[in-house]
């Protein structure tokens, strides 16, 4: 799992394996933006709130924000 923290727009990306997609098991790159998580959307290209994360996944992006 990868974090990082961008201070000057206070947005964490964090890059994690789930299923955000079609139900597949992926590696993606999520956004949390204040209580917001988006995710990268390779064939849009761009963050989108349109994802089926688990609350699991989300409560994991959320704690792997917190310790950056």
């Amino acid at each position: 799992m990868t974090t990082t923290t961008h201070t000057d727009t206070n947005v964490t990306t964090v890059t994690i394996r789930a299923r955000a997609f079609a139900g597949r098991l992926e590696t993606i790159k999520a956004q949390l933006d204040g209580e917001s998580v988006s995710v990268y959307d390779d064939v849009a290209g761009h963050y989108t709130t349109c994802h089926s994360l688990s609350a699991r996944d989300i409560g994991r992006i959320r704690a792997a924000a917190a310790r950056a």
